[in-house]
């Protein structure tokens, strides 16, 4: 594989009469004593830092490690401390997060070792470092991965996690978009740190994501803060778990996209297209069907003009994957009021939120009514108020 991307390996440890000493190294003498007598406070680090994933960077290199200690009586000062850690390249293309599983791992080896058997209290058996590291460090090297036999009772497996090609640019979240999910949720599980967010909350998140419900509601559902739930689905769309689609709704309109010239030339996209219709309509009437797609025509006025239930289940699936994939795009209605207030005589359902509202163009019908709890109280641009529905 040649990866090369670890630069050294040390064992490091705290002596209870000379203090922070680097006890192994691969390559020997990579880590000078002038050196580490400046970084020794991020290796053997203070109680505060133990089992925390600390990189400090230096320029060119960036040393990785998880400080740790075993607290007993029977140990000089009633505690062991000590530190397994790698040297990485900050060019190594794979990333550094692809080494986070291969620290973790190495530390959670050490502390049962060494309560199992004395492996590092002991020195005759703490001495088999010197030969387990140079191992450590050329299988991970050179294959990824690394099956080294300790001793009759344990083996060290390591694994290099291949690293993810993320998205790079995703498109912001905002409450009222309506998550779906298009990959494996493992995957996702796998790959994000879990500096990033908890793992329970993306489990709260993810069972409740069906395609329908809005972020707003699965945040409220999961009794979980929107801000939370904008980072958790921002980070599973960065990782191309899920993708983010406006509500449907039945007085949602759209457009056609570019995209659309696609469909003349790829059968497979046809077949898609009229499964998720569940074959009331054929391909041409679905063709035809996306290219009467206007800004002054809506959901409810196409499923009237070709005779299709408006309850129909399938057609906010084949609108989802119509603009998925580029065939149409989804139209934002905004509210645009010239006086900027409502008129103090409407509906006294609405007096509620006339202090509230800014109709001023900035804001969506959508992202106004999830954000006020107004769901589908009213529609605006039915009353007479000289507000103005602009759709874009």
């Amino acid at each position: 594989m040649g990866l090369e991307g670890i630069k050294c390996i040390f064992f490091s440890e705290f002596h209870p009469i000379t203090g922070p000493k680097i006890t192994y190294q691969d390559p020997p003498d990579y880590i000078s004593k002038e050196t580490f007598d400046v970084i020794n406070v991020y290796i053997i680090a203070k109680p505060q830092l133990d089992q925390r994933l600390i990189k400090l960077n230096l320029g060119e290199i960036v040393i990785m490690s998880l400080p740790c200690s075993i607290q007993n009586k029977k140990y000089s000062r009633n505690e062991l401390r000590f530190n397994l850690g790698l040297i990485l390249s900050t060019k190594y293309h794979g990333g550094l997060n692809s080494y986070e599983p291969v620290i973790k791992k190495l530390a959670i080896y050490m502390v049962t070792l060494e309560l199992e058997s004395q492996f590092l209290s002991n020195e005759s058996k703490k001495e088999e470092l010197s030969r387990l590291l140079p191992c450590i460090r050329r299988e991970l090297n050179t294959k990824g991965s690394c099956v080294i036999s300790i001793d009759d009772a344990n083996t060290l497996f390591l694994n290099i996690k291949p690293a993810v090609k993320l998205k790079g640019v995703i498109e912001e979240l905002l409450l009222h978009h309506v998550p779906i999910m298009v990959n494996r949720v493992d995957f996702c599980k796998e790959n994000i740190s879990n500096d990033m967010v908890f793992e329970t909350v993306f489990d709260r998140i993810i069972k409740r994501i069906d395609g329908q419900g809005l972020a707003k509601f699965i945040a409220d559902e999961a009794r979980i803060e929107d801000s939370v739930i904008c980072t958790c689905l921002e980070h599973l769309q960065n990782y191309e778990v899920t993708l983010i689609s406006p509500g449907i709704k039945l007085h949602s309109c759209y457009r056609v996209a570019d995209g659309i010239y696609k469909l003349l030339t790829d059968r497979n996209i046809h077949k898609e297209l009229v499964y998720w219709t569940s074959d009331v309509l054929d391909f041409y009437d679905l063709l035809i069907m996306m290219c009467e797609m206007t800004e002054e025509v809506n959901i409810r006025d196409l499923c009237v003009r070709h005779n299709i239930t408006t309850t129909c289940k399938h057609i906010r699936k084949f609108l989802q994957c119509a603009e998925k994939n580029g065939y149409i795009r989804h139209l934002n209605e905004f509210i645009i009021s010239p006086s900027n207030s409502l008129p103090a005589t409407i509906d006294a359902k609405l007096s509620k939120i006339q202090q509230t509202l800014r109709l001023n163009g900035k804001y969506s019908y959508d992202e106004i009514s999830c954000r006020k709890g107004l769901g589908s109280l009213f529609n605006l641009s039915n009353l007479d108020l000289g507000i103005i529905l602009c759709r874009k």
